[in-house]
């Protein structure tokens, strides 16, 4: 018996122009998950850093070792190397008062941190003054002590540079870059004991 129309079982038919159409949503989806696979491979590449021949390194991610660029993007007083090399430059140099520390410490969002607490942090120059840093306020932050990438840390990336500008193996516009770009990697280049090679970019 033939049974009713409106009970037989279903099929779809496709045409010919149909099935390309389905095909085609079907492999353009994929296409399209692959380009976004490849788009984030390529992002997480991109991250890391070239710092010498060879050498590839990703900055320190950890709070701190950096300052906010929007409230410290660094500020140079001087490009001239004569001038930071002059013995007792940074000492007649350096002047931050107690009101600067206090809104440097209001900017990074530490205005209630207690004076007593102070002394976890060093208001740091971004760009030495030793590397001809200014002591502009968008040159300072409050740099801490502690952690693995602490002030002291930076203290002796500055150190370096700085000698290293006054034998004339660097050029105080070169070396206020590398703090500028990655004074960790800095560090870490100062403790390998390797041949110097400075790639700025």
């Amino acid at each position: 018996m033939e049974l009713p129309v409106h009970n037989q079982p279903a099929f779809v038919s496709y045409t010919g122009s149909t099935l390309f159409s389905e095909v085609s949503k079907i492999v353009g989806l994929r296409l399209v998950l692959a380009c976004a696979a490849l788009a984030l491979l390529m992002l997480v590449a991109s991250s890391t850093t070239t710092l010498a021949q060879g050498t590839t390194e990703t900055p320190a991610p950890a709070p701190g070792v950096y300052p906010d660029l929007e409230l410290t993007h660094g500020v140079v007083e001087t490009t001239d190397a004569k001038v930071v090399c002059h013995r007792g430059y940074t000492r007649d140099e350096r002047h931050v008062t107690e009101a600067q520390k206090r809104e440097v410490f209001r900017r990074y969002g530490l205005g209630t941190l207690p004076r007593k607490d102070w002394g976890q942090f060093e208001i740091d120059h971004f760009i030495s003054l030793e590397l001809g840093g200014s002591n502009d306020i968008d040159n300072l932050w409050p740099e801490p002590y502690g952690g693995e990438w602490g002030a002291r840390k930076k203290d002796v990336v500055e150190t370096d540079l700085h000698r290293h500008v006054c034998k004339g193996e660097l050029s105080l516009e070169d070396a206020q870059k590398i703090i500028r770009m990655d004074w960790v990697a800095e560090y870490k280049r100062i403790k390998r004991h390797g041949a110097r090679v400075w790639v700025l970019r």
